[in-house]
């Protein structure tokens, strides 16, 4: 099942859901797939951000949300942005994370008249 690929990064309260986050090397979890390494060198991004949104009474997945992520990184390089979109039971989306160091995601979520918002920090070891 993807929402348990990864690494867990984040799981709290962001707006009126419960959330958990994930970040998953791309790489790593093709190579333990057996993908060639000339189809890793084509990899669009580092890694996979996502964001599972649970209702907290039902338990159950909110549907029909949408979002983007604002991402800085370990250098004074400028902070780049990402749409999240629907992927199952999660909204998604590659990022670049070209080095290692901290890095902070804001996530701003939006679905049902409701909105939601989330800062993530993140330290990524090479």
């Amino acid at each position: 099942e993807m929402e348990k690929m990864g690494d867990k990064i984040f799981s709290g309260k962001g707006g009126p859901w419960a959330g958990e986050a994930r970040l998953v090397d791309m790489k790593a979890q093709m190579e333990k797939s057996g993908v060639s390494p000339k189809a890793l060198a084509k990899l669009p991004a580092s890694h996979y951000l996502m964001v599972i949104l649970t209702d907290p009474k039902t338990g159950k997945p909110v549907a029909d949300v949408s979002g983007s992520a604002e991402i800085k990184g370990p250098d004074k390089a400028p902070s780049s942005k990402v749409t999240l979109i629907v992927m199952g039971g999660h909204i998604g989306a590659d990022v670049n994370l070209p080095k290692a160091g901290k890095y902070t995601f804001r996530v701003n979520v939006e679905g049902g008249g409701q909105k939601g918002a989330a800062e993530i920090a993140y330290e990524l070891k090479k």
